[in-house]
């Protein structure tokens, strides 16, 4: 064996060890910070999905708490981490909302679960799953109040995954890396590979600037800095068509993300039972419609609706079929509301309409107009209803003073509400005058 390729061995030894090393150290630490985004992730997700669920935790709505379960369930929210089950336990530790059905109404005892129940701060304990190594998340659902707890159990099999390639990757790189620097070494010792050299450099070197059409002339000979040149250009090729791949694949990712944040920002903003605003949403609109109205002058109307003797006919007819009332309401008003109007649910069987550039006159006109509609719309199982029939009571006001909060003209609507059902339910009372 010659010197030069007793140097080029030592080099290529020395640099192989030395990448090889690195490779393992960088992969190690990317491990343990993989490891630590997958906690912080799965606990973001439950801190997402414990924030809509203490008020129908609260009250007890299960299919309020389903739903939200089913939403957050999606595999888009948690990223590298494969949920196994995801669960709403309440402040005793009984399960009332849970990825499989079959788990409902259990207890929680012992264990982690029951460990969370107790913790006034979010657990997480590292599991084994029949996939493989897990996690074990919990998150308190506390508003005002401690209502509950959400859980979840996550496989960490693509992350221990991701892990064995980003290893493997930082291997093949680092050997990659040491045969080039090897070959670079062994051509400088050889006179004639000098501008075959220059010319593979000067395409690595425009390469790593970022021009990826970068490649090195081809020779016809077979030596060492031929090979060498054929294997970067077939390298250049692979990165440039995985660059491409990956490109797309974030293009794609980011889409996704953007899509699914809409849908959250959406979902955040929809009542789920009616499809309209929800209260938090309302409360919003109304602080822009009395800062506008007062800034150009503008009328500016606030009806308040509720359905009459809902509890009863609850009763009579069961939750789902009060639900299907609730939703026909709704969709009552988007009929019959202009594109410029907003109709939220306020809470319960409580709607509240905000009428832009609508002063009491018109409003009253509305309001009857909706009052009418439900009194004419059928609905199953009115029969059973103190009036026969299936109707609402609604109160509004205008603003009428620049001072007046945004509060303070629900309020107002709101005992006119009162007043109408006071006066025998099926009516308006706007300004407190009957109509």
């Amino acid at each position: 064996m010659g010197l030069r390729a007793r140097i080029v061995l030592f080099v290529l030894a020395t640099v192989l060890i030395a990448h090889v090393g690195w490779g393992l150290f960088f992969s190690t630490r990317e491990a343990r910070l993989l490891r630590l985004d997958a906690e912080h992730q799965g606990q973001d997700v439950l801190r997402a999905l414990a924030a809509p669920c203490s008020v129908p935790l609260a009250t007890r709505q299960v299919e309020e708490l389903d739903s939200i379960l089913a939403s957050f369930a999606l595999e888009e929210h948690w990223g590298l981490l494969d949920l196994i089950e995801v669960a709403i336990l309440d402040a005793e530790g009984v399960v009332v909302a849970h990825s499989d059905p079959r788990i409902f109404g259990t207890v929680a005892e012992g264990g982690f679960a029951a460990h969370a129940v107790r913790s006034p701060v979010p657990e997480v304990d590292e599991i084994q799953t029949a996939q493989g190594p897990g996690l074990q998340l919990s998150f308190p659902i506390v508003s005002g109040l401690r209502w509950g707890t959400a859980t979840a159990v996550l496989s960490l099999s693509r992350v221990d995954a991701r892990v064995r390639e980003l290893r493997t990757a930082m291997i093949v790189f680092g050997v990659l890396r040491a045969s080039v620097l090897a070959a670079v070494l062994y051509a400088l010792l050889a006179v004639l590979a000098l501008r075959p050299l220059d010319e593979l450099s000067a395409a690595v070197r425009r390469l790593s600037e970022g021009d990826l059409n970068a490649r090195a002339p081809t020779s016809p000979r077979s030596d060492e800095i031929a090979v060498l040149t054929a294997g970067f250009n077939e390298m250049a090729d692979t990165i440039q068509r995985h660059t491409r791949e990956l490109e797309g694949e974030v293009a794609s990712r980011t889409q996704d993300l953007q899509d699914a944040n809409e849908e959250l920002e959406r979902l955040a903003r929809t009542d789920g039972l009616t499809g309209l605003a929800n209260h938090r949403s309302m409360q919003e609109r109304l602080a822009e419609e009395v800062a506008r109205a007062n800034r150009y002058e503008l009328p500016l109307s606030v009806l308040m609706i509720d359905v009459d003797h809902f509890k009863i006919y609850n009763d009579t007819n069961g939750h789902p079929q009060g639900d299907t009332v609730l939703a026909r309401i709704a969709a009552i008003l988007r009929e019959r509301l202009r594109g410029s109007d907003l109709a939220a649910r306020y809470g319960g069987e409580e709607f509240a309409v905000i009428l832009p550039s609508t002063d009491a006159a018109a409003a009253t006109i509305v309001a009857n107009k909706l009052v009418a509609a439900v009194r004419e719309q059928p609905f199953m199982g009115e029969a059973s209803q103190p009036s026969g029939q299936v109707t609402i009571s609604v109160g509004g006001a205008e603003l009428v003073l620049s001072s007046e909060t945004p509060a303070q003209l629900l309020v107002r609507a709101d005992m006119h509400l009162y007043e109408a059902k006071a006066a025998g339910r099926d009516r308006l009372v706007f300004g407190g005058t009957l109509s």
